[in-house]
């Protein structure tokens, strides 16, 4: 871990970053260092940035100590942890699940788990697919949703409630678009507590626009699917920027999930556009542009570019042979010389693995 952490800022988009979340941050310096096998115990300095402007109540806030409190006895956070000790095989068993839990803040702090607690989170977990029993009936073991909530760091509220929506929309044969991709990913329990915001009128369009294809969603949820397909289509929605720029910000990370999800336990899907439905999301790209995020090193603004030269498909810059002069101009060697080997690679049939994409010029 470092020595020494500078926080840069305070404000996420328009939206304060709770104290808690910073001295979080804060906390990365001075961790217990590693030296031949032994942890050596070291000290670290942090820096916290803040504008002038209300500096002396800012400094207030975030130089607060707050009180520390456990919530992990909480049916949702003792399920969600739990599922990483079930994939790592720490906990297979009521004693092995009790034994994790009395190394816990909240057992220092005297919070008892009782064996109905337990049995309440495999209960969770198993309604939810993220473990199963095993062969001999006596251990849990993870499931694939399982260990795709552990390593993508999502609830299994989540990666379970994105499963069954996209499979209701599959089995319809539905169209992902900017109306039931949105609702898809917003239609879960994790975001039944979204809090009110923007333009009443444009989460009522939003709710409307599911109805008429028969989805019906919430209200809490709507607000997050509204921010989601203003998103899709290019509109910063008043009183919804600092969510969209949240979303925007974790949609590649959602849309990877999504992928594994599909090669790992719903491989009837085959939909296999995932990156492309992170593009939309977060680069406001409609479908067809959306494609050609595709090619290595590409993003929202270089396949407007790529678009506007009248390349359409990832395959076709490799045989737009006459544009070739100006895009590396304009992208500069090195980075039209990525993208051109990743036009010739998807003209052989090699697919681009999906990683980041390089937003520059």
């Amino acid at each position: 871990m470092a020595d020494r952490v500078v926080v840069a800022g305070v404000h996420r988009a328009n939206v304060r970053v709770e104290s808690m979340t910073v001295r979080q941050m804060c906390g990365r310096a001075g961790r217990p260092k590693i030296r031949d096998g032994r942890p050596v115990l070291s000290r670290g300095d942090a820096y916290v940035l803040l504008p002038e402007s209300g500096f002396s109540a800012l400094k207030d806030e975030y130089g607060a100590v707050e009180p520390v409190t456990s919530r992990l006895n909480d049916a949702r956070h003792l399920a969600f942890h739990a599922v990483s000790e079930i994939v790592q095989g720490r906990v297979v068993d009521a004693a092995s699940f009790a034994d994790w839990h009395s190394r816990s803040l909240a057992h220092a702090q005297g919070l008892v788990l009782e064996r109905a607690d337990i049995e309440r989170a495999f209960a969770d977990l198993s309604r939810l697919r993220a473990v199963e029993t095993s062969d001999d009936g006596e251990t849990f073991v993870a499931t694939p949703l399982g260990k795709l909530s552990y390593h993508m760091y999502f609830s299994p509220w989540q990666v379970c409630g994105w499963c069954i929506n996209f499979s209701k929309l599959f089995k319809l044969r539905t169209a992902i678009d900017d109306v039931t991709a949105p609702w898809a990913i917003a239609n879960v329990s994790e975001y039944a507590a979204a809090g009110a915001g923007g333009s009443a009128a444009d989460v009522a369009a939003f709710r409307g626009a599911c109805a008429k294809r028969g989805l019906q969603l919430e209200k809490p949820p709507a607000v997050v699917g509204a921010a989601i397909a203003g998103l899709m289509r290019g509109r910063r929605l008043p009183g919804l920027e600092g969510l969209q720029a949240q979303l925007a910000a974790d949609m590649g990370r959602v849309a990877t999930a999504l992928s594994l999800m599909e090669k790992m336990c719903a491989p009837w899907w085959k939909y296999g556009k995932w990156a492309e439905l992170g593009a939309m999301v977060r680069y406001g790209l409609p479908p067809a542009m959306a494609a050609l995020t595709r090619l290595d090193g590409v993003g929202g603004k270089r396949a407007r570019i790529l678009w506007s030269y009248g390349i359409h498909k990832p395959s076709e810059l490799a045989s737009r042979t006459e544009t070739h002069d100006r895009l590396r101009k304009q992208f500069g060697p090195c980075a039209f010389d990525v993208m051109l080997s990743s036009s010739i690679k998807s003209l052989t049939g090699k697919r681009k693995k999906v990683g980041k994409t390089d937003e520059g010029g």
